[in-house]
């Protein structure tokens, strides 16, 4: 199970390889689960190139960061899946 740590990331030592958008939606399970540093954890690996805890998702979300297409993430947190979405447009980002 992924543990998360205090520190994990620090603003100089990531570089996101695609734009989150403006929005960051967060389905009302996750908020009530997870806290908010857990939360910007995920998001921050789903930028940055984690999608968490399915391999097969590499390589489909490379193409969609070139092609403009949605990018998922999913990572296993105290048990259950939580997903982190990015529209093809970029205009949001969601965490359910």
């Amino acid at each position: 199970m992924f543990e998360f740590k205090e520190e994990r990331f620090k603003e100089e030592d990531w570089e996101p390889l695609f734009e989150m958008g403006e929005f960051l939606k967060i389905s009302p399970e996750v908020n009530k689960r997870l806290g908010l540093r857990q939360i910007a954890d995920l998001v921050v690996r789903h930028l940055t190139g984690d999608y968490g805890d399915n391999e097969a998702l590499a390589k489909p979300n490379e193409r969609a960061i070139k092609h403009g297409e949605d990018v998922i993430s999913g990572y296993i947190v105290k048990g259950k899946l939580v997903m982190v979405a990015t529209k093809g447009d970029r205009s949001c980002t969601r965490v359910f």
